[in-house]
C-alpha cells in the first residue's frame, strides 16, 4: 500500500508541473477546455491499474551526475549556473533527474530549462507519467496552443505547448519507454526551437538505445 502511495504521489507532481504551466496562464476558452480533462485522468488511471502488475527494472536509474551526459549545448545560449540534480530510491524503485538551466547570449529575458528524469527502476511510475503524452490532448485559441508533437523519432512520444502571446513554450517527451524529458522556453517566437533542440542537440537515439 505504502509503495503505491509513494509511487502515485510523486507522479502527480510531475503531471502537475506539465497541466500548471498551462492552467496558470490559461484563457476563459481554455478554462472551458479542461472541463473536458476528466478524459485524460481516465487515462492515466487506467495506464496506472495496468502498471501495478509491471515489474520495474532490476538495474537502478542513472545517477543524475551520469544524466549530464544528455544535457544540450544550445547554440546561442549559455549555461546559467550549475545543474541541479538528485536521485531517490525507496520502496523498491528509484529514479534520478538532473535540470539545466540556460540564458541567451543577447537576451537576458530569453531562457530555455531542460529537466531529463531516469525513471528506468520505476516502469510503473514511468507508465504514468507518460499516459498524458498518449491522450491525443488539443486545445487551441489565439492566445495558445496544445497538441501532440511529431518528431519523427521512433519510440519518441512528445507533447508540445506555445502561449503565443507571451512566447512561453514547453515540449514534453517520453524517450524510449525510460526517460521524461521537458525543454522549456521563454521569449520564444514558436515551437520550433524546442523541437530543434530535442532532434538536433540532444542524443535522444542514444538515450532510447541506453
Amino acid at each position: 500500500m505504502l509503495k503505491s502511495i509513494g509511487k502515485v504521489a510523486t507522479y502527480c507532481s510531475l503531471f502537475l508541473l506539465f497541466i500548471s504551466f498551462i492552467a496558470c496562464q490559461q484563457t476563459e476558452d481554455t478554462k472551458n477546455a479542461f472541463d473536458n480533462i476528466k478524459s485524460i485522468g481516465d487515462a492515466i488511471k487506467k495506464t496506472a491499474e495496468e502498471g501495478k502488475s509491471t515489474e520495474d527494472a532490476e538495474k537502478e536509474a542513472m545517477h543524475y551526475n551520469d544524466l549530464k551526459v544528455f544535457l544540450p549545448d544550445i547554440e546561442g545560449y549559455e549555461p546559467k549556473g550549475e545543474s541541479d540534480g538528485q536521485i531517490t530510491s525507496a520502496m523498491g524503485f528509484s529514479y534520478s533527474q538532473i535540470t539545466q538551466n540556460y540564458q541567451a547570449e543577447d537576451n537576458d529575458r530569453q531562457n530555455i530549462t531542460v529537466t531529463i528524469i531516469d525513471y528506468n527502476m520505476a516502469m510503473s511510475m514511468y507508465k504514468m507519467a507518460s499516459a498524458v503524452l498518449n491522450t491525443g490532448l488539443h486545445i487551441e485559441n489565439d492566445k495558445e496552443i496544445t497538441k501532440k508533437a511529431d518528431l519523427g523519432i521512433d519510440n519518441v512520444i512528445a507533447v508540445e505547448h506555445f502561449r503565443k502571446d507571451q512566447g512561453d513554450a514547453m515540449l514534453t517527451m517520453g524517450v524510449g519507454e525510460r526517460f521524461f524529458v521537458t525543454i522549456s522556453g521563454t521569449k520564444q517566437d514558436n515551437i520550433d526551437d524546442l523541437k530543434a533542440i530535442a532532434t538536433e542537440e540532444m542524443p535522444l537515439q542514444k538515450m532510447i538505445d541506453k
